[in-house]
């Protein structure tokens, strides 16, 4: 298995917690909240160990905000590489109406950085990435970076001979999907995004044929798009794959892309065939949204549902 380093630019302290009824201009009492470490790349490397593998964790910390997070990080055995970023590290909050059962997710912007920073960052993931390793980037890009941060961090983690694991959003997902040859890039976009970019709701055989156009143009060696409850497509030039979901209780989807990437980039890691990787990936995200709150997938059940899903080839 080779190296896995996940990044990290604009990680978050997680605070999950209820009330009874969520009402407008009242004073709400909350539950007991429940504090976790958060942000795409930081919560692929908490799923990667709950799967029983490591990474190196790369993030930017900043503020009393940051230090809390990185003393979490550390209590959960994961491994770590701070860079000094200016300002707080973002909260974010999720709360659970228990009256309803729906959950709210609310999300901070994070602090705003220069390029001189950002340069700085790359420069950093430039010493910790070794060749043959696997870079994944995930999460949302801080106020500040250019649109063309994923495709920087692609363009660096290849010319150190490593190859690429993108789950990115917005702006900087349009500037990957359209750039010129990705060779090593495995590019993720879940049902909203792909959605958003092809300009319509894509079923199972619209969504490989969305991912295919992506693979024909060189964004990427590999477009994986997932459906939520319909599973996930993977293509390459010579394959593409669908796998269903299992049939599970949902209890809370966060956490449920984080486990599908941190299950796709380990079997990735062990250069398992693509459709073996993208089974237990679902298998993962499966487990992921059996859990409550920010809770992440398990080893044991994501085994469990790997042995129960088929991957078909289209």
């Amino acid at each position: 298995m080779t190296g896995i380093v996940t990044v990290t630019l604009n990680p978050a302290l997680d605070i999950t917690t209820a009330v009874e009824r969520l009402i407008g201009g009242r004073k709400l009492r909350c539950r007991t909240p429940r504090i976790d470490a958060g942000g795409g790349g930081v919560n692929v490397s908490r799923a990667i160990a709950k799967l029983g593998e490591t990474s190196l964790a790369f993030l930017a910390l900043g503020g009393a905000t940051g230090e809390t997070l990185r003393r979490i990080l550390e209590k959960e055995g994961i491994g770590i590489e701070c860079f000094e970023a200016d300002g707080d590290t973002r909260q974010s909050f999720a709360v659970h109406e228990e009256a309803s059962g729906e959950q709210y997710r609310f999300v901070l912007p994070g602090p705003c950085w220069s390029e001189a920073e950002f340069e700085m960052f790359i420069g950093r993931l430039g010493q910790l990435t070794k060749p043959g390793d696997h870079v994944v980037l995930s999460g949302s890009m801080p106020p500040g970076v250019g649109d063309d941060a994923g495709a920087q961090i692609v363009q660096l983690a290849e010319s150190r001979d490593a190859r690429v694991l993108a789950d990115i959003s917005g702006r900087a997902l349009e500037v990957l999907s359209h750039g010129g040859l990705n060779r090593s890039l495995a590019l993720i976009i879940n049902k909203d995004e792909s959605d958003r970019l092809a300009g319509k709701d894509l079923d199972v055989q619209q969504a490989v044929e969305f991912a295919r156009s992506l693979v024909n143009s060189g964004a990427a060696e590999t477009v994986i798009v997932t459906l939520a409850g319909k599973g996930a497509v993977a293509v390459r030039i010579e394959e593409a794959w669908h796998v269903a979901p299992p049939e599970v209780k949902v209890v809370s989807k966060v956490g449920a892309g984080d486990s599908f990437a941190a299950g796709l980039v380990i079997g990735l890691s062990r250069t398992w065939p693509l459709s073996k990787a993208l089974t237990y990936a679902v298998a993962s995200a499966a487990s992921a949204v059996t859990t409550p709150a920010t809770e992440l997938c398990s080893k044991d059940d994501t085994e469990a549902y790997y042995k129960t899903v088929s991957c078909k080839r289209l």
